[in-house]
């Protein structure tokens, strides 16, 4: 699912960051803001200096240890405020319509996530982000109502879209592109010689008679005698040769071929070979019970993301969208390291 809704969704933002860990003792550079309007959505204008903030708020909670750092930041800014402009963008647009839907939020319901989200001493965090106390509070409400617009007019829709039938389907969709998978460990005796096939014969009346697997018989295997044996081989069921495969199943693990006539690619001799089969592993693809959840909820995202363009599509039809960032040169970089 596209991640439109800034924060609710915020944490997801930070993935794919940078890593910080490398910048502890770098050089700390300084940096301007080319501060400007980029968007109007309906009669509210949102600015370099707006999404700062929003990206000042994001940076603290993922990365709290490091807020002082500039490097970090600067590349943060550079990677995430096209991303977070959107966002900021989207969310207003549903302000605007939580404003003609009557959508209420308390007070008291905005001091309560103030706590949350910055802890008891708010005043202190607030200050260290870099922003005012009403900034946070604005910030916040507008959160809280983004969500709940969000709620009723995506998710509630995208969770009754959902049935049953269509995790059937992509169950079917999830076994064609997981097959089962077979791991097959096998070795091959290969016994050469004018007389390969009345040694070989002999050789697998031994080999039935101890019951050992190939490395108990290794003083059996030397270039006097002409008898080999390969190193153990694991592979896939699906790069394994037809040839081999076709032997191998006809094959307890533990167990042995009875001698077969083949002509060595080496030289053009008959050789024969016993083949030995040391373990065979199977792995079916994952029930469907145990992935029920996981593709309900891969199925409720598609269906919420489509849910969620078609939104702001009308949201931005209804209220008036200007984006301004699009008279701006490509090039535009709005944090510039001095």
């Amino acid at each position: 699912m596209k991640r439109l809704i800034l924060f609710f969704l915020f944490p997801l933002l930070l993935v794919g960051s940078p890593d910080y860990s490398s910048m502890m003792n770098a050089p700390q550079p300084t940096f301007k803001i080319e501060n400007r309007i980029l968007a109007q959505v309906n009669d509210t204008t949102v600015s370099v200096l707006d999404v700062k903030k929003r990206m000042d708020i994001l940076f603290h909670k993922g990365y709290p240890q490091f807020t002082d750092n500039e490097l970090a930041k600067f590349q943060f800014y550079q990677s995430s405020w096209k991303k977070v402009l959107d966002e900021i963008i989207h969310g207003e647009l549903m302000i605007s319509d939580s404003v003609t839907k009557e959508l209420k939020v308390s007070d008291g319901e905005v001091h309560e996530e103030l706590i949350k989200k910055f802890g008891p001493n708010v005043v202190a965090t607030l200050d260290k982000i870099g922003i005012t106390h009403t900034e946070a509070e604005k910030i916040v409400k507008d959160e809280m109502i983004v969500q709940r617009m969000m709620w009723f007019y995506v998710y509630m829709k995208a969770q009754k879209n959902v049935h049953p039938a269509d995790v059937r389907v992509a169950y079917k969709d999830y076994q064609k592109a997981n097959p089962p998978q077979e791991l097959w460990s096998y070795q091959v005796i290969t016994i050469r010689g004018d007389d390969s096939q009345k040694s070989s014969e002999n050789f697998y009346s031994s080999i039935l008679e101890s019951h050992k697997n190939p490395e108990d018989l290794s003083a059996l295997f030397d270039e006097k005698s002409n008898i080999s044996l390969s190193k153990e081989f694991v592979v896939e069921g699906t790069d394994l040769s037809n040839k081999h495969k076709s032997i191998l199943e006809t094959l307890e693990p533990g167990s042995y071929s009875e001698p077969i006539s083949q002509k060595s690619r080496f030289d053009g001799t008959d050789v024969h070979r016993i083949f030995y089969l040391k373990d065979l592993e199977k792995k079916e693809a994952a029930s469907f019970d145990s992935l029920y959840e996981r593709l309900k909820n891969e199925i409720f995202y598609q269906e919420a993301d489509k849910l969620t363009g078609a939104y702001i599509s009308k949201l931005k039809d209804q209220y008036g969208y200007e984006a301004i960032l699009e008279d701006i040169p490509d090039d535009f970089q709005p944090f510039v390291i001095q």
